[in-house]
């Protein structure tokens, strides 16, 4: 891979990971409830037993997903650049069904 293709692909999955963050730092200091799913319905308030709690263990998923792809991208540019799509890509196999399972503990935990 070549250095420009290694800057691009840097950069998209920065990007990204700025995103989720954002959106958990939005989550954090939300006064209603966070979604998770794109096509699963946002909780309503009265569904959810604590919304605070609800709204920072999100939050807080979010934030940790951002800041496992910034490591999952200096990782695979500091060991070496054409390894950095086989880190992103084994890292966000284990990263996202690990957050669907979380999400769905929170929705046993928090959910009416």
């Amino acid at each position: 891979m070549n250095l420009g293709g290694i800057i691009l692909i840097s950069s998209i999955l920065g990007f990204y990971a700025i995103v989720m963050s954002v959106l958990g730092i939005c989550a954090l200091f939300s006064k209603k409830p966070c979604g998770f799913y794109q096509f699963e319905k946002t909780p309503s308030e009265q569904e959810i037993t604590d919304v605070s709690a609800w709204n920072r263990k999100h939050g807080i998923m979010f934030i940790s997903y951002g800041i496992w792809i910034s490591i999952l991208i200096l990782c695979g540019l500091l060991i070496e650049s054409s390894l950095l799509l086989v880190f992103v890509s084994i890292g966000l196999l284990f990263a996202l069904p690990t957050m669907i399972v979380y999400h769905s503990i929170l929705v046993k935990k928090y959910h009416i």
